[in-house]
């Protein structure tokens, strides 16, 4: 690449991450904002199909169909906990 493309791709580089960690800091405000009750039960997102259950923001429920639940609801029909958003921490 001669200079002028190499600085373009960088900057573009640098848009992207930035937009990204924008966007990953505005899931997690949204999520610690709400889906916690006062009595420690909080909404996650079920998927039948897996018996896992993810937080909302989880990008595993984007395209699956969901069912909303408290953990211990889950955790009563058998459902495992994401490892990827890790629903339990």
């Amino acid at each position: 690449m001669t200079g002028s493309r190499a600085s373009e791709a960088s900057r573009s580089r640098e848009i992207r991450r930035a937009v990204a960690v924008f966007a990953a800091t505005a899931l997690l405000l949204a999520a610690a904002a709400g889906g916690c009750t006062p009595g420690g039960a909080h909404d996650i997102l079920a998927i039948p199909m897996t018996h896992s259950y993810h937080r909302p923001t989880c990008r595993r429920v984007m395209m699956a169909r969901t069912e909303r639940m408290t953990v211990g609801e889950a955790r009563a029909a058998g459902y495992q906990p994401c490892p990827v958003c890790k629903p339990d921490s």
